[in-house]
């Protein structure tokens, strides 16, 4: 009987050592945010963001107003933090602890985030250009730093533009994936028609709304 507990007892501690090594390894330094494996049934409809308006996100400014350094600062480090949830997040999903909808839906935010950045270095560059430009008329710089300052503003608004685009492009592909997904899920009853119609829908708009063109920046004197 002695000999029969000790087997078992030798069995459970070898299950424990076994069990052990399957869980995550944590890398030094690097917080790992356990979430449960999501299948394509417990995603019925996958919430997708919606076009912003001016002042939806912490750190855009509020009505169309100019940026700051400080909201340039804070986009900064929110892009950064976003570009390590994004990695994180791929890493796990390639281990299965996140969902690829999570991995994409990282990938969209820092596309976003990306966004509002140059916008607000765009605005930033806008007002030094002018003011530079008001200094260079009353004589206080020369014309060189009134046109160095005036350059920086129409790389500055070029890069807003293009980060424009990738992020309307991004939107549009997240959509169809969107649409792709929930077609899979209502082919095997996993969704319902209004949420395959919702998904549609969201495709056929983005189809049909043109990209708003971005104007070229003013001239400076």
């Amino acid at each position: 009987m002695k000999r029969s507990r000790w087997i078992l007892a030798a069995l459970l501690a070898a299950a424990v050592v076994r069990g052990a090594d399957d869980l995550p390894k944590s890398v030094p330094g690097e917080r790992l945010d356990l979430q449960p494996k999501l299948m394509l049934n417990d995603l019925p409809d996958v919430p997708l963001p919606a076009p912003s308006a001016p002042g939806a996100y912490p750190g855009e400014p509020v009505g169309g107003g100019a940026a700051s350094e400080l909201d340039v600062k804070r986009l900064e480090s929110r892009v950064e933090e976003a570009k390590k949830t994004a990695a994180l997040r791929e890493r796990g999903f390639r281990a299965g602890v996140f969902s690829k909808v999570q991995a994409e839906q990282s990938e969209l935010s820092v596309v976003r985030l990306t966004r509002d950045l140059e916008n607000a270095r765009r605005d930033v560059a806008k007002e030094f250009a002018d003011s530079q430009a008001k200094r260079f008329a009353a004589g206080e710089i020369t014309g060189e730093e009134a046109d160095k300052a005036a350059a920086a503003h129409v790389a500055a608004e070029a890069a807003a533009k293009a980060a424009l685009e990738r992020w309307d492009k991004a939107q549009f592909d997240a959509a169809q994936i969107n649409l792709w997904r929930q077609r899979q899920l209502y082919a095997v009853g996993a969704t319902t028609k209004n949420q395959l119609r919702r998904a549609e829908e969201r495709v056929t708009a983005m189809k049909a709304t043109p990209v708003p063109a971005t104007p070229p920046p003013a001239a400076t004197p």
